[in-house]
């Protein structure tokens, strides 16, 4: 992860001593709703009460790579996570596991409607990738015990498309929707799957 953090950040910075004048920084936070796919019907989505409804924030840079293309990337603060249904013993017990995670997108937005200059507005669409590592993890019971998750079998690093919708208004003040769709099978052994994914809406500001 470390690894490739660091690519994303000098291919930046190689990019910002061609096109320095152009180059934006920006900070946004908003809200994220967790999302799980998986084919064990013990697996559900994690309740809005035990991390399925998270805050995330993070830091993002964009390069104008056309009249109407630009490249953003960074890093962002993400949770993850799912719901497991313990049927072991007599009485079924509810898992809750959410992660927290250090994410690295990089979206292509492609400029529909930009006025620059009349009415200081631009709407993009974008599709891209994430990277992102589970940093730590938290499983909880129902019974409201909890203990951290050891990740014995499953892998912290997941990889997925991206797409993001983004209103900017007076060049400095973003609102968006963005999503990082479920695509990478975060367990190391086992026949089935289980896929984790993330809905987002925030707004930022642009220095």
């Amino acid at each position: 992860m470390k690894k490739n953090v660091m690519a994303v950040v000098t291919f930046v910075l190689l990019m910002t001593g061609v096109n320095a004048q152009k180059f934006r920084t920006g900070i946004y936070a908003g809200v994220a709703f967790a999302g799980q796919k998986s084919d064990y019907w013990q697996i559900t989505s994690l309740p809005i009460s035990e991390g399925g409804f998270s805050m995330h924030y993070g830091i993002h840079f964009n390069l104008p790579l056309a009249k109407r293309l630009e490249l953003e990337t960074g890093i962002q603060k993400v949770t993850r996570g799912y719901a497991y249904t313990d049927n072991s013993n007599s009485i079924p017990q509810e898992q809750y596991t959410k992660i927290q995670g250090a994410s690295v997108p990089v979206v292509a937005l492609v400029h529909i409607l930009d006025y620059p200059e009349e009415v200081p507005f631009r709407f993009s669409l974008g599709l891209g990738a994430y990277l992102s590592y589970a940093v730590s993890g938290k499983i909880s019971y129902e019974d409201g015990t909890s203990q951290k998750a050891k990740f014995t079998n499953a892998k912290r690093t997941e990889f997925g498309p991206r797409w993001m919708a983004k209103w900017e208004f007076a060049h400095k003040f973003e609102c968006y929707l963005s999503g990082d769709i479920r695509s990478t099978n975060i367990l190391k052994n086992g026949s089935g799957y289980i896929k984790q994914g993330s809905f987002q809406a925030g707004v930022g500001y642009v220095f």
